[in-house]
Parts: structure tokens; sequence; C-alpha cells
């Protein structure tokens, strides 16, 4: 699914936020690199948290989780907008984050925290995937971005 528009992907994310208790919550992925002001496509929102907020937002939308690359996750569909939950326990590819590369993104008057673009650079780089070779320049491109 598309990202629809700024308001609904601000009404997903208040949603979500909403629902988090005390669960951390971090914007990871294509979306929060736009927020950040990278030119990358987005189709999805993709949220890191760890094992017990993917069980805790899983329960909440009667989703079943997947374990096959060795950490929990799950997808479902908020508001007709596709929502990727992540854990970054036991995750290889993002491990828990680190103040130093937590940055607050902003969409509208909604503010929360993000992966910096360093983080996600790496993320991509290492992922290995053809698809994000694309975004690795992009990430590179951007005014944001500090090696």
């Amino acid at each position: 699914m598309a990202i629809l528009s700024q308001e609904q992907d601000a009404s997903v994310l208040r949603t979500i936020l909403g629902q988090a208790g005390s669960y951390p919550l971090f914007l990871i992925g294509s979306y929060n690199l736009q927020l950040q002001g990278v030119q990358v496509p987005a189709a999805d929102i993709d949220i890191l948290t760890s094992d017990a907020g993917v069980k805790h937002f899983a329960k909440l939308y009667n989703e079943a989780i997947i374990n096959e690359r060795g950490f929990l996750e799950f997808w479902t569909t908020i508001q007709d907008i596709e929502v990727n939950f992540t854990s970054y326990d036991n995750n290889p590819l993002h491990p828990e984050p680190l103040a130093e590369n937590v940055v607050r993104v902003s969409l509208g008057n909604l503010a929360l925290p993000g992966l910096s673009s360093a983080s996600e650079h790496v993320f991509y780089r290492s992922s290995g995937r053809e698809k994000d070779i694309a975004k690795l320049a992009l990430i590179e491109e951007s005014p944001h971005f500090k090696k």
C-alpha cells in the first residue's frame, strides 16, 4: 500500500504512539528517510521496537508474529496503510538504537524518534538487498547525511 497523505500518515502514527504505552518505538525505513528529507519512495511505515513491543502490537491487531529471520516481526494494515513492526532484539541489522543514532523526525506537529540517516545507511549497506542500492546513493546525496 502506498503512503496516502500527510494527514493520514500522521493519523496512523498518532494511533501507534497512542497504543505504545511504555514500549519503545523508532521510525525506520524509507518513510523515516523521507521525513529526514531524503528523496526515496516509501510504500509503508516501518516501526522498530522490542520483542515485547512486537508482541503487544501483534495482539492489538490480531496478527501472527513471524520469526523467519531470527527476530520477531509482523505486518498489518492500519487505516489503509501497511505497517511493519520489527524487533531490535536479536536483530543483527537493526540492533537496539543507541542515543547517538536516534533523531527526532516530524510530520506536521507530530514528532517521534527515528533512526538517523547514517544508521539507515549502515542498514541498507549491510542488508545486501538489490532494491536498496539506489537508496544508498540518495541517502549520501541528502544534506543531513553525515558519515
